[in-house]
């Protein structure tokens, strides 16, 4: 899917969800892109000239947050919901806590839900060179009485071409132009990030042949 569809579906989804319904979950990929924050500045996050050279798209969602990577090696969640269920910070990782969960007890991965600021990154028994680093970068939006929570999975996606398009190491340095403003910077991983497929994974009885792609995070989380 385009990710300038999905930017726009899911502020549409979540005015179709009954405010005293319980939170829905969807499940998606986005064909290559880079996605903004609500109050980000393209030009101090991204490297505009590599993203036309690239043919990756850009554009920019409703909620807040930093600039992410999308590609088909990286599925991304959404939870929709009340305001009372997805609004304050113990709802979200809650819901994180869902889909940690998930590639636990079905895929024997060491991951869990930060409580900083309930991003998903690897445990303290994964490897030592990457313990804490993310591969799941979060947001959410409150508008009236409903909510929405959500984030990408980083599966196997294509991570030469996050650190090419994106400032990470130093943001803003060596941007396009130069220019000052009131938007939002995104916040660096100190950790670095990683793909679930680069970690080791322990065996998870009746789950040790499980492949570890987008249909399979879709069941596992699902279930």
């Amino acid at each position: 899917m385009y990710a300038c569809i999905t930017v726009y579906l899911l502020p549409y989804a979540r005015s179709q969800v009954e405010p005293d319904a319980p939170p829905v979950l969807y499940l998606y990929r986005n064909a290559p892109s880079i996605v903004l924050g609500r109050n980000q500045n393209p030009w101090k996050q991204c490297r505009m000239g590599g993203l036309r050279d690239a043919g990756v798209s850009l554009v920019r969602r409703s909620s807040g947050g930093g600039t992410v990577y999308h590609d088909l090696g990286n599925t991304n969640f959404c939870f929709i919901g009340h305001k009372s269920v997805l609004g304050d910070k113990a709802g979200r990782h809650s819901h994180a806590a869902v889909v940690a969960g998930a590639f636990v007890q079905r895929f024997g991965l060491p991951v869990r839900v930060s409580e900083e600021r309930v991003d998903l990154v690897v445990a303290d028994d994964g490897p030592p060179a990457v313990r804490g680093a993310k591969f799941s970068g979060a947001a959410f939006r409150v508008s009236g009485e409903r909510a929405y929570y959500h984030g990408t999975l980083l599966l196997n996606a294509d991570l030469s071409a996050l650190t090419h398009l994106l400032y990470i190491d130093e943001p803003d340095a060596g941007a396009d132009v130069t220019i000052t403003g009131k938007d939002t910077a995104s916040v660096r991983a100190p950790r670095g990030v990683v793909n679930l497929a680069d970690l080791p994974r322990v065996s998870v009885q009746g789950h040790e042949t499980r492949p570890l792609n987008h249909e399979s995070v879709v069941a596992a989380v699902g279930e």
